[in-house]
């Protein structure tokens, strides 16, 4: 007779067993302490996976999150070139928007079309709005001048919007050589009924035709 954790690794082909009698866990893709790379540190980049049934969502998007994700043995293709491991992935959550949480995101949209990504029709990418002021200063002295003055405090729909511009001749380039490839295009943002400030960026992704 089979336990229930058996039943559970049973019913999904990848990554290890969940909890018994459960069908969500947690993965810890990267935990360091803040942005810098620690002398002899090992640790990727601040993510986790919340694997819900056979689909996960990623929670920040740190260095080196692509690697983990295929070290974590996510999706049924995590093994296979080109096939995974994000053609498993349901949506993105961004806790806030520090690189050391938002760095690799880009290289979810851009590289992971190489990676799964081509199987997924819409990622949802939910994470904080415009603050529209950057925090009071900590300590004495006269405030700095902030950089992007005219808007300091981008928000996850901005900062989405604005990274796929900056790599533009990434994406048309490879989208005008390889039909097989993919184009990113954008939804409008919508309000998410989380905190009142965040707002959700929507990535569909259409095949070139």
């Amino acid at each position: 007779m089979q336990t229930g954790s058996e039943k559970s690794s049973a019913s999904r082909a990848f990554g290890p067993a969940s909890a018994e009698g459960h069908r969500t866990r947690l993965v810890l893709l990267g935990t360091p302490g803040g942005p810098p790379y620690w002398p002899g540190g090992t640790r990727e980049g601040i993510s986790s996976a919340l694997v819900v049934g056979d689909r996960y969502y990623l929670i920040d998007a740190g260095h080196g999150v692509m690697r983990q994700l295929r070290k974590a043995k996510l999706g049924p293709n995590y093994d296979k070139d080109f096939e995974g491991p994000l053609d498993v992935l349901a949506g993105i959550f961004l806790t806030h928007l520090h690189s050391d949480h938002v760095v690799d995101l880009n290289n979810i949209l851009s590289e992971g079309i190489y990676n799964g990504l081509q199987s997924v029709n819409k990622i949802p990418i939910w994470g904080p709005g415009n603050r529209g002021q950057v925090p009071a200063l900590f300590g004495s002295g006269y405030p700095p001048t902030p950089v992007s003055p005219a808007n300091p405090t981008p928000g996850t729909w901005e900062m989405t919007d604005l990274t796929v511009q900056a790599y533009a001749t990434d994406f048309n380039d490879r989208l005008s050589t390889t039909a097989s490839l993919i184009r990113t295009t954008y939804g409008k943002p919508s309000t998410y009924p989380f905190p009142q400030s965040s707002r959700k960026a929507q990535i569909q992704i259409l095949a070139r035709k």
